[in-house]
């Protein structure tokens, strides 16, 4: 008799922990379906940056183009007007000194 209830007592021992450990797979199971949504999520979030550096990286490349066009439309413009210089700037004097 006193074998049966011990049986018996380990029997509702291995049940307990049965029990515990199939509750803790089932949060391991949620654990890792949220991972696996947040992961998904920054992978896409990671393709939408990428894609919007590149978008950005090629403007800031027509931004300096255009700049540097600007630039030397200026000094092309500057040179029209002011033509170029004369001996007399060249020596450090304005023509209204000479």
């Amino acid at each position: 008799m006193l074998q049966t209830e011990e049986a018996r007592d380990a029997q509702r021992r291995a049940e307990a922990a049965l029990s515990k450990t199939r509750q803790h797979n089932e949060w391991l199971v949620a654990d890792v379906q949220r991972i696996s949504a947040d992961a998904a999520e920054h992978r896409r979030l990671a393709e939408r940056h990428e894609k919007h550096l590149a978008n950005v990286m090629e403007e800031a490349r027509d931004l300096r183009r255009e700049r540097d066009a600007l630039a030397q439309q200026t000094a092309l413009l500057h040179g029209q007007v002011h033509g170029a210089p004369s001996a007399a700037r060249a020596n450090g004097r304005s023509r209204h000194e000479t």
